[in-house]
């Protein structure tokens, strides 16, 4: 492949080459900064809350209790995993 073809297999494929790059950013820059070593993150806080204080009565019930993002299967397998592992963030993973 000699110098002109590449320059102009690089100027038809820009956008592509482009996005690709910034997908490849975006997902290395998110490996960094969501793991074990941060802690909990965000919404976290607001499941741990739950699984602390709320009783199963008020986790589970028959009608959903939010219009949207009612999820009480996922709240109880956090209460779970609270229960046996405490706030030690690897077990969540």
């Amino acid at each position: 492949m000699n110098a002109q073809t590449l320059r102009r297999f690089l100027f038809t494929h820009a956008g592509a080459i482009g996005s690709c790059a910034v997908a490849l950013l975006i997902v290395f820059a998110g490996r960094i900064e969501l793991g074990a070593r941060h802690f909990f993150f965000a919404d976290d806080w607001g499941w741990l809350y739950l699984a602390e204080f709320a009783p199963v009565t008020q986790i589970v019930s028959i009608l959903p209790q939010q219009v949207y993002n009612d999820r009480p299967v996922g709240a109880l397998f956090i209460k779970l995993l609270y229960r046996l592992f405490g706030l030690e963030p690897r077990a969540f993973l």
